[in-house]
């Protein structure tokens, strides 16, 4: 089933990579996929003792055969860290609408209220025993653009506000996303002089997986690590070393490097956003939030008919160290969407049908036709570049067109802004002029091209 059963881990001591047990996480499933008992280790915090300590010891309990799939208790033996278990609570500690969504979580503190979602499945407003709570905002597609946190006054903490990778906090722009990492914007103000922004550049180290691992920029003239981020297979981040974390912060008027507990950037696993307000903890893909602590998500997959074999609940097939999930819709293989450090995704272009770089390609008359998918920032679709390869048919140079996005939202032939982008794509064919270039197409373009 190629199912992840056991992880171990080799951590560094004095120089040498060592194998103690520690940061080991092991596994069982039932038939369905659905995880029966899970083992995760840490360590002490003695570093002259290298052993390992296990900090949890999970068995996980599931409705009867008519709901097979949803998770009604987590029990914890062993609770150091890992997993916060709130033991005795009620029968079932995990609720459930209609839809599969999860609604309470007693180990979150979400008991008294439940969650309410919106017509996709989607969160809008999580409600905390303390009286606290998030209210989410989304736009007509399902894309967050707005977090809020209330205390149990009912008073607004923070607003974090998304906008095609640019993230503002309390109204104003906190951080926004490159290709390499992200930025920092800070407020400096200036003597006598109207406050002027500083923006400090931040470049992250990501594995096979999209997983940021290292996070480091400039202090003066010098390279600092800003962060460190080890993690468990399915998520969870290690604890007791290399915890220390940075953030650039204005001080006395100049910008700093300064030590936080909850930094602003707070895209970690996969490179998706870290919820840890009011202890939530889960992450953000998209489509459906993720709890590393137990491997699930809150949500049924969209796509469950896709993955007949599998639990709807179920993350990275139960193979996270292989797969990835890039929007919360479907698992993918990592090594084979990976392209340039971007995780190549397939687009939903509605009717039942999608757009990837293979079918796309293989959709065209000619050959030398290349599309790329990229998980970049808040961009779910581009092309880099598409041209044909007709030197051989006799065509010259002469015939060179280039094509920009016209006032319709869509790309058209420069300068005359005629024909449409579609009906370019409906008429390609072999006699298509040599070296035209496509540098930018919308998504409702691609539909020619599926």
């Amino acid at each position: 089933m190629n199912r992840l059963t056991d992880a171990e881990y080799l951590k560094v001591y004095n120089g040498t990579a060592q194998y103690t047990g520690m940061y080991d996480e092991s596994l069982q499933y039932y038939k369905n996929g659905n995880i029966r008992t899970l083992q995760r280790y840490g360590d002490y915090d003695d570093e002259d003792l290298l052993q390992p300590l296990r900090i949890d010891n999970l068995t996980y309990t599931y409705g009867d055969a008519t709901k097979p799939n949803k998770l009604t208790r987590v029990s914890d033996t062993d609770g150091p860290s890992g997993f916060k278990d709130i033991s005795g609570a009620a029968p079932d500690e995990y609720i459930y609408d209609a839809n599969g969504n999860m609604t309470k979580d007693v180990h979150k503190s979400i008991w008294n209220t439940p969650i309410t979602y919106n017509h996709l499945n989607l969160p809008m407003k999580l409600t905390f025993n303390s009286g606290s709570y998030i209210e989410y905002i989304y736009d007509a597609t399902g894309k967050k653009v707005s977090k809020t946190v209330y205390d149990s006054s009912n008073t607004s903490t923070t607003t974090t506000e998304y906008l095609d990778g640019f993230q503002y906090k309390n109204t104003i722009m906190e951080l926004f996303a490159t290709k390499e990492g992200y930025v920092t914007v800070t407020n400096r103000a200036l003597p006598e002089s109207t406050p002027s922004y500083r923006h400090s550049y931040a470049f992250n180290y990501v594995d096979h997986l999209g997983n940021v691992r290292l996070t480091f920029g400039l202090n003066g003239a010098k390279v600092r690590i800003l962060a460190e981020n080890n993690y468990y297979p399915f998520g969870l981040k290690h604890k007791n070393y290399n915890v220390t974390q940075q953030q650039y912060q204005e001080s006395n008027g100049e910008i700093d490097l300064v030590t936080c507990t909850s930094c602003d950037y707070k895209y970690k696993y996969n490179g998706k956003e870290w919820q840890d307000e009011l202890g939530l903890n889960f992450y953000d893909y998209g489509a459906r939030n993720y709890d590393p602590a137990i491997g699930r998500w809150m949500n049924i997959d969209p796509l469950a008919e896709k993955s007949r074999r599998f639990s709807p609940y179920t993350y990275a097939l139960n193979n996270p160290v292989y797969f990835i999930d890039p929007d919360g819709m479907e698992a993918v293989e990592s090594m084979d969407k990976l392209n340039n450090n971007d995780v190549e995704v397939s687009v939903d272009i509605g009717y039942g049908r999608s757009v990837n770089p293979n079918n796309f390609a293989g959709s065209m008359s000619y050959s030398g036709a290349q599309l790329r998918l990229t998980n970049s920032g808040q961009t779910k679709f581009q092309i880099a570049e598409l041209k044909d390869n007709m030197a051989a048919a006799g065509f010259t140079d002469d015939f060179t067109q280039l094509f920009k996005t016209g006032k319709n939202g869509k790309p058209t032939i420069d300068p005359n802004g005629k024909p449409d982008f579609s009906q370019i794509l409906t008429n390609f064919s072999p006699r298509a002029k040599q070296r035209e270039k496509l540098k930018s197409m919308p998504q409702e373009g691609a539909v020619f091209g599926a």
